[in-house]
């Protein structure tokens, strides 16, 4: 499978080849070189926007590229002060959205120690570990997240666990 660096690389040998093009066609077809140098101004373009996602791909994306009518708290912050008010988002969901926000960051399972500091260190938030446990909790009863291990939480509802049909059954004839 391709990387981005690997198509960051095919874009460079691309603007490189336009750049060429350009300064050997200007004397001749003056418009065609202009366009050899727009192609090669995009590439450079979609090259820079490449490695800035490469380089904190969790700042890419915007409410308005994802969802228009997004009721992610996190996704609601750059909304006008009075149409926020008009809102009902606590401050319960804000938390709530924070941790699962770590939790698709991370892409991996995280425990509770983690998530801690990750609340701190992201959004200035100095939970109480039992009240975290809670938080956590109600989350995985909505499917939200689920339990991996002890104190260890991972993203999305829990897999589905594989029945086996030649498992005893535990029952007498």
């Amino acid at each position: 499978m391709e990387s981005v660096t690997d198509f960051i690389k095919f874009l460079k040998s691309r603007k490189s080849y336009h750049a060429r093009k350009a300064r050997q066609i200007v004397s001749v077809n003056p418009d065609a070189a202009k366009k050899h140098e727009q192609t090669g101004s995009k590439h450079g373009e979609i090259i820079d926007w490449l490695e800035s996602y490469e380089a904190n791909p969790s700042c890419q994306s915007s409410p308005a590229d994802d969802d228009l009518f997004s009721l992610n708290p996190l996704d609601m912050q750059s909304l006008p002060e009075d149409l926020s008010v008009e809102l009902s988002v606590s401050q319960s969901d804000t938390e709530d959205a924070q941790i699962l926000e770590l939790l698709r960051i991370a892409n991996r399972s995280l425990d509770l120690n983690e998530i801690l500091i990750g609340c701190y260190r992201k959004y200035d938030i100095k939970h109480k570990r039992n009240l975290l446990t809670a938080r956590i909790y109600r989350l995985i009863k909505r499917d939200l997240a689920h339990n991996v291990g002890k104190g260890t939480y991972a993203l999305g509802p829990a897999p589905e666990e594989e029945v086996s049909f030649f498992a005893p059954s535990g029952g007498g004839k």
